[in-house]
């Protein structure tokens, strides 16, 4: 349309009903939710990827589950065999 420009619409941001409405349809909407949890994921594992205390807890907790141990076994049964 070209009549409306970025700085004629930033005052709506400030709108925090406007806002609150716009959130909550976003947050309805599955795909959307599907999206921002995909963009989350990626960060947060950039994020964590080197954190050595982050991956000490994974460790730990994994390898205190029954099935990891199981799955790592057969992982690792399946390696040497190919």
């Amino acid at each position: 349309m070209g009549l409306i420009e970025e700085k004629d619409v930033r005052y709506l941001v400030q709108d925090e009903e406007l806002i609150g409405e716009i959130v909550n349809a976003l947050v309805a909407e599955p795909a959307v939710i599907r999206e921002l949890a995909e963009d989350v994921a990626s960060e947060l594992g950039d994020l964590i990827e080197d954190d050595q205390t982050f991956g000490k807890k994974l460790i730990a907790a994994a390898t205190s589950a029954p099935e990891f141990k199981k799955t790592v076994i057969r992982a690792l049964t399946k390696e040497f065999a190919d």
